[in-house]
């Protein structure tokens, strides 16, 4: 599962745990620092916001190091054991159950600072958001563009995973690889659905609503976009399932160092 294009402030963190990033250790450490940079770049804060935040920052990295980061290495190593006794199907399966799962995990622990981070929110802020999204969903949804665009894009996440892809490996993405006419579209209309949906619920100071958006993120999405995310889930699976069977010993190494290096990774800052 990758996060890259998620910017929902409840998943910023999530992103950079699961990041490939040789610099993940200097950035935990400073992790405060690093939120906070984010944040404001995304709402434009005052100095007390900026104040505000940091002790749910501390508490969230403390979290981390003792529950948070030895959770996702259980994992991960289960993911490994899958993947070490060639049952790659169940792998991935496993990968995308244990992602889901540590993400409800560590929305549950930003819960309380999410909603009194969001309950410091002004029309500013807002106002702020709204143009920052807007600049960055060219970015975030450039692999609409096209078809081929859509292609690139696979090919790229999925060598991060085996490392270089052969020919017919490639070939193999193309017959898999699908955008619907009006995806890109979907993806911005959604984008202001969920972005507006959170922004009313903070402005309004709506507590539960808030809650029951860290209940279920899929609470301020467009119907049309939750349809063209269960079809392009689908479309993934059947490509890797495709592409198993494909896999040399040298890319079946890389994948697991993969892994294996984002379990390192955790393990530095424990």
């Amino acid at each position: 599962m990758k996060a890259k294009r998620l910017n929902q402030i409840s998943l910023i963190l999530c992103t950079l745990l699961l990041s490939s990033c040789s610099t993940f250790s200097f950035i935990f450490e400073r992790l405060d620092w690093f939120t906070v940079w984010r944040l404001d770049s995304m709402f434009d804060l005052s100095s007390e916001q900026k104040e505000q935040v940091q002790p749910d920052l501390v508490a969230l990295q403390t979290w981390m190091r003792k529950e948070g980061f030895p959770h996702i290495i259980t994992k991960l190593e289960g993911v490994i054991h899958r993947w070490e006794n060639n049952e790659a199907e169940e792998a991935y399966l496993y990968l995308i159950s244990a992602m889901q799962e540590i993400n409800r995990l560590h929305l549950n622990a930003m819960r309380q600072g999410i909603i009194r981070f969001s309950l410091t929110l002004n029309e500013r802020n807002a106002v702020h958001y709204r143009s920052y999204t807007e600049d960055k969903q060219d970015d975030w949804f450039s692999a609409t563009k096209s078809l081929e665009a859509r292609i690139e894009d696979e090919v790229e996440r999925l060598e991060e995973w085996f490392g270089h892809l052969h020919d017919q490996q490639v070939i193999l993405i193309e017959r898999h690889a699908s955008l619907q006419a009006n995806e890109r579209q979907i993806r911005i209309e959604n984008l202001a659905s969920w972005r507006d949906g959170y922004l009313n619920a903070a402005l309004n100071r709506d507590v539960a609503l808030l809650n029951a958006w860290l209940d279920d993120l899929s609470l301020f999405w467009t119907a049309d976009y939750i349809q063209l995310k269960q079809h392009n889930e689908q479309q993934r699976q059947a490509l890797v399932f495709a592409l198993f069977p494909t896999l040399t010993d040298k890319q079946k190494r890389h994948a697991r160092e993969h892994v294996e290096n984002w379990i390192e990774q955790l393990q530095d800052v424990l």
